[in-house]
């Protein structure tokens, strides 16, 4: 029997722009039509303000495509990503420390939570779940 899918990656599934970055590797001026982004290289996509649903906003969304998969990281101030990852990812993962950010005088500690693997657009995905003081939360995930 096939897991369902959880609920952030159901989000995902239904938003065409990632489905086509991630099925076709590129995405075209259409399907950036009325988003704030840049693209600082050919195959890397920064936005702005990103909505993936009504609930799910991101600060941040950065998109690498290339040959060996596509690399997607969703940035937010709200932690309810890591706080609640069980409702978003099915995941009960242990949170763990990972080595801490430095910046200036100031050390940000950093916690982790590793995702299960799950098949979308026919690829497998990986990731994890951060959570920091200076960035708030980063959802990281791999398709290949």
């Amino acid at each position: 029997m096939m897991e369902e899918l959880p609920y952030f990656l159901k989000l995902l599934k239904s938003n065409q722009l990632i489905n086509t970055a991630v099925t076709t590797g590129a995405v075209s001026e259409a399907d950036l039509n009325g988003l704030v982004y840049s693209l600082p290289q050919n195959n890397i996509i920064n936005l702005k303000n990103f909505k993936l649903s009504d609930q799910e906003k991101f600060k941040s969304v950065n998109i690498f495509m290339s040959s060996f998969g596509v690399l997607i990281d969703f940035i937010s101030k709200d932690e309810k990503y890591f706080i609640n990852a069980p409702d978003y990812f099915n995941t009960h993962t242990v949170a763990r420390y990972k080595t801490p950010y430095i910046k200036g005088r100031k050390i940000f500690k950093v916690k982790g939570i590793k995702l299960a693997e799950f098949k979308l657009f026919e690829r497998t995905v990986q990731g994890s779940v951060m959570q920091s003081d200076l960035y708030g939360c980063k959802i990281m995930l791999s398709f290949f």
